[in-house]
């Protein structure tokens, strides 16, 4: 007798740690609403990437023109200082 009630305690304790998780799984996201934020997440990083690529050729071009502006203005000031004297 007293061997069946401590099984049926510890059978009992078992069903509320196994209910305990249960709750707890069940309040985690579910995997494929996660995975379906992930891919979001991974389609919205490739579409940033590319927008980077695009801005840092943009931004390489301006520096280039800009470079070249300078060299211009500096052969510029030379001409005219070597026509001036």
């Amino acid at each position: 007798m007293q061997g069946k009630l401590q099984d049926e305690k510890v059978l009992r304790q078992r069903k509320e740690d196994c209910e305990a998780l249960a709750s707890k799984v069940n309040l985690e996201t579910a995997r494929v609403i996660s995975e379906k934020e992930i891919k979001q997440t991974n389609e919205e990083l490739a579409i940033l990437k590319v927008k980077q690529t695009e801005v840092q050729a943009k931004f390489d071009l301006r520096q280039r023109q800009f470079q070249l502006l300078i060299h211009s203005i500096v052969e510029l000031t030379e001409v005219l200082s070597t026509d001036i004297e």
